[in-house]
């Protein structure tokens, strides 16, 4: 791949997390619910528009194993950060991986 055709790409990719993060921040503006999931170690999260969200009042940020709900990415349990910004959701959604995860599974993630 050509590195122009690179840049190009990773900048589309970018649009697709400014933009959920700004209407995340019009929910929250307006006392709305939002909720933001991304792969957890995901290079995404290092982004200003994340960590501006991350820091806003009553935001809550949390690792979702959601290998406890049942997903999978073929055969390995998937994690996934989440940010939102109701209590009841992030409670709800902080549950544990049931422990079906060797350690090399949990490596990967």
């Amino acid at each position: 791949m050509l590195f122009e055709d690179a840049v190009v790409m990773v900048g589309e990719g970018l649009e697709h997390i400014v933009t959920p993060c700004q209407v995340a921040k019009w929910q929250h503006s307006r006392k709305k619910v939002f909720l933001f999931e991304h792969p957890h170690r995901s290079k995404v999260w290092d982004e200003d528009c994340l960590g501006e969200l991350m820091h806003l009042p009553s935001v809550f940020c949390c690792v979702v194993d959601m290998c406890a709900f049942g997903m999978r990415v073929g055969k390995l349990p998937n994690r996934k950060r989440t940010i939102k910004n109701l209590y009841h959701i992030a409670y709800e959604l902080q549950r544990q991986c049931p422990g079906i995860m060797s350690m090399s599974e949990r490596l990967l993630l």
